[in-house]
């Protein structure tokens, strides 16, 4: 609740009096944020802290903001690419703890993201824990690794990484320019200077901003140039038969749509750009933890509106489906798999990482 709150507010275009206080205060509290990690990440660039390093290439994947940005899509594609190559890859990621998931077949991730990513990368193994350092020497004692996947690492300053991906969600690239706890930046977007390669994603919902935000990263004088992606759906997962269907397979169907992630709108946008019609959407915050309670909502959602289709995304079904065994059989739930495709300057990119990587 209180996260809840403190979202909307810092989103708040008239706030009144009483909420004014409360952003001063937010502001002051972001101030010392901002000294904080100013203060940190100067202290490991300078090497007053030494970052520890693996003796296997670190390509971290992070942003500038909460969430939202597309990291995911971003570390399946990194995974798949070293795959291809004959490669090993291992995900270190430290995940939002959840305490209501039992992890399954020994496996350890307890992140939405994290069993996402399990789910969806069979082979591939996800770390999850707060100090990824120790994460990963300890599966280096009886594992193989040729390349870990940092996932959400640009801030994670005390493992030394050999390669910095920031992504930028172009539709909110720099939040609301203000950062924590009064906004929604981890740091000040100065930090991109450091970062060894940008990538913009979501471009094909924010043509208009393109220029805008072009000219403000060269007024920070990025040392590499920016390579812009899309997030393309490529197809439905029926989370019953577990079937993959073509994205026409819903085309002109009622749905309810269920999602819990940063950025509801762009999944919104999508789903009607596949000519679904949406006759109510619950949008919970980003990592929110579904109870039985929820489920049934939107079950009762499905009977009320005269519609059997509950469409989400994959990383929100990973966490519904202790709820299944109350779903009626005439109703079935899809999840849309999304994938990033990068436009322009990637073999420039796959260049880089094949220096870092395979050298």
């Amino acid at each position: 609740m209180i996260k809840e709150y403190l979202n909307h507010l810092v989103q708040e275009k008239e706030p009144r009096l009483f909420q004014r206080v409360q952003l001063s205060f937010l502001w002051l509290l972001s101030v010392l944020y901002r000294v904080i990690v100013w203060s940190l990440r100067g202290a490991y660039q300078l090497k007053i802290i030494t970052a520890k390093k693996l003796p296997v290439p670190v390509i971290s994947v992070g942003n500038i903001t909460l969430g939202g940005a597309g990291k995911t899509p971003f570390v399946f594609l990194l995974a798949k690419y070293f795959f291809q190559k004959g490669y090993q890859p291992v995900i270190l990621t430290r995940g939002y703890m959840d305490k209501s998931f039992k992890p399954s077949h020994g496996k350890s991730a307890v992140s939405d993201e994290a069993r996402q990513l399990e789910d969806t990368l069979k082979d591939v193994p996800v770390l999850t824990g707060a100090d990824r350092y120790q994460s990963a020497r300890e599966y280096l004692n009886n594992h193989k690794a040729d390349v870990f996947i940092l996932d959400d690492g640009f801030q994670h300053w005390k493992l030394h990484r050999d390669l910095d991906i920031v992504l930028l969600d172009s539709t909110r690239p720099f939040g609301n320019g203000e950062l924590l706890p009064r906004g929604f930046l981890r740091e000040s977007i100065s930090s991109l200077r450091v970062a060894d390669e940008i990538i913009l994603t979501k471009v094909d919902s924010s043509r208009s901003q393109l220029d805008l935000i072009s000219r403000r990263l060269g007024d920070l004088k990025i040392r590499n140039g920016v390579i812009q992606s899309v997030h393309r759906p490529t197809a439905w997962l029926d989370e019953g038969s577990q079937e993959n269907f073509p994205l026409d397979y819903l085309d002109g169907k009622d749905a309810i749509m269920l999602t819990s992630i940063a950025d509801p709108a762009s999944f919104e946008e999508m789903l009607k750009r596949l000519n679904i019609f949406l006759k109510e959407s619950f949008c919970f915050m980003d990592h929110y933890v579904y109870n039985r309670t929820d489920f049934l909502d939107i079950i009762q959602s499905c009977q009320t509106n005269q519609t059997q289709i509950i469409v989400t995304t994959q990383k929100d079904i990973v966490k519904l489906r202790q709820f299944l065994g109350d779903k009626p059989q005439d109703i079935n739930i899809y999840s849309l798999i999304i994938s990033l495709e990068l436009l322009g300057r990637k073999e420039s990119l796959y260049d880089r990482i094949d220096s870092v990587v395979f050298r």
